[in-house]
């Protein structure tokens, strides 16, 4: 049911509808009929959640309800099939006709005397009459003198049939109807504990927005705490389906409310364990990468540290365009911030042209222009922090890989979304499609004349295998209106007196 649940709300409405017009094989009853009539069923309850279920289920939505309808139908179909004989699934009735045996009772030339069978003291003799050899022979009984004459109607004896007398010896009557059996249910957890539930839980839900809201978490901060929550709610309500079990109660109306409360669980188990094992497999995978810590706690002070040509202060951290630091970003750079909104990383490409020598660029129209642009593939991961990667004016970039695809959007990634190899894996992305080129020059053509661009791709290519509550933006020097990097070097020198590396190791 849960399955099928998270498969576009499909369960969710077979299930819903199925409880509301399907009879109660104990007591027959439908919902929809009593509700129809004005009799409120807090059963009832529970059907229409299961649909709202299904109606907000991202996904398919009316097309999978209409679906289950339509199975629904055919499973009620096949059932009256199988009540009449016939059909899918039927396997044939047991007849209810004695067996026509030439050496039983029932055949007329086999009436030789039984002494089990004779008449007793207690049962008024009986004279038999022979009918005709295609009819089964049939013993009426004779009253004596002052006996009441016999009545085959009577509750009191019954009619020997086929040389059978009464009494133990008498065959069944097939056609007689069983008597009802009689069966007591429990009493249900009653509204007043249901709605008490429901009310709690929502108020529970509440509380965790707050704290959600007043700490400014980001995703991963989000999927912890909500896998708390929804475990906590399930042990509740387990805890009190176990009371109602000792005290002799039915679950009754927590039924619905326990498996939309198991769904949400097994969501939330589904995202931590992917978020788990997806930030596993970048830490110890990527081990190759440079790490750089930006928290605002202090310690996180250097100069030309890493490997590259670099400064931090704290959670600010800013790196040049020399071939230095590019060589380093292609092997892989992993950022990992302390917060969304302060952390960040420059990477100030926009000084190409002064350390790089123009390389010429074939278009996919067969031209060929000369280009100072960055050229290749750098590869950045991030948690918590915002990278900015600044670029020369027209030079085309694309986010992603050149073997899984790549997009010409503006940033990838955001502070509730988790990015796995330039996917959105889980979350909100902040991803803007594209700059707004209205007022660019013809260098930007690349944007939207494809003959304009690279023959072989984009020049530079920016990787995310991870990003955790993180967002890597694309963005041209014209449009920055941050520090440089030597704009931040400057005054990182004037004020702190740092003119060498600070002994922070590769």
């Amino acid at each position: 049911m849960i399955v099928a649940t998270l498969f576009f709300g499909f369960g969710a409405a077979l299930y819903a509808m199925g409880w509301f017009l399907i009879p109660d094989v104990r007591s027959g009853q439908i919902l929809a009929e009593d509700l129809i009539e004005g009799q409120w069923d807090w059963n009832c309850l529970g059907c229409f959640l299961f649909m709202a279920v299904a109606v907000l289920i991202p996904g398919a939505g009316w097309v999978c309800i209409a679906l289950a309808a339509l199975v629904l139908w055919l499973i009620a179909q096949s059932g009256v099939r199988q009540q009449e004989g016939y059909g899918f699934g039927y396997h044939g009735g047991q007849s209810t006709a004695p067996p026509n045996n030439p050496n039983g009772p029932n055949n007329p030339n086999n009436l030789a005397p039984n002494p089990s069978m004779q008449p007793s003291a207690t049962m008024p003799p009986y004279v038999s009459q022979p009918v005709s050899q295609s009819v089964p022979y049939v013993s009426q009984p004779v009253p004596q003198a002052g006996q009441r004459p016999y009545n085959p109607t009577s509750g009191s004896a019954a009619m020997p049939v086929d040389g059978i007398p009464a009494g133990k010896y008498a065959m069944p009557n097939p056609v007689a109807a069983a008597a009802p059996r009689s069966s007591t249910r429990r009493k249900p957890a009653g509204p007043v504990v249901v709605l008490s539930v429901l009310g709690l839980s929502f108020i529970s839900f509440a509380a965790v927005m707050a704290v959600i809201w007043e700490y400014d978490m980001d995703v991963s901060g989000i999927v912890r705490v909500g896998t708390i929550w929804i475990s906590a709610v399930c042990v509740v309500m387990g805890l009190i389906v176990i009371v109602l079990g000792f005290k002799g109660r039915r679950a009754g109306g927590l039924i619905p409310l326990g498996l939309m409360a198991g769904a949400c669980a097994m969501c939330m188990i589904i995202a931590s364990g992917t978020y788990a094992i997806r930030h596993y497999d970048a830490t110890h995978t990527n081990i190759s990468y440079t790490d750089i810590t930006l928290s605002s706690a202090g310690g996180h002070a250097s100069v030309d540290a890493y490997g590259m040509n670099q400064v931090q202060v704290n959670d600010q951290f800013y790196a040049d365009s020399s071939q230095r630091t590019f060589d380093k970003l292609v092997r892989g750079v992993w950022f990992s911030g302390d917060d969304y909104d302060s952390s960040q990383a420059v990477l100030d490409l926009s000084d190409w042209e002064s350390s790089h020598a123009p390389h010429k660029l074939e278009l996919s129209n067969g031209n060929t222009s000369i280009s100072n642009c960055p050229a290749g593939t750098i590869t950045i991961s991030a948690v918590q922090a915002q990278v900015h990667i600044i670029l020369p004016d027209g030079c085309s970039y694309g986010i992603g890989s050149a073997w899984r695809g790549y997009t010409y959007s503006n940033s990838m990634g955001g502070k509730y979304a988790v990015i796995y190899d330039t996917v959105d894996l889980i979350g909100f992305s902040d991803t803007d499609q594209g700059y707004s080129i209205d007022s660019y020059d013809t260098n930007y053509a690349w944007m939207t004349d494809d003959s304009k661009m690279p023959a072989n791709g984009p020049e530079l290519l920016v990787d995310i295998p991870f990003s955790a509550g993180a967002r890597v933006n694309m963005i041209y020097i014209s449009d920055w209106e941050g520090s440089t990097y030597m704009q931040f070097r400057n005054n990182f020198d004037t004020t702190n007196g740092y003119t060498e590396d600070s002994g922070k190791a590769e």
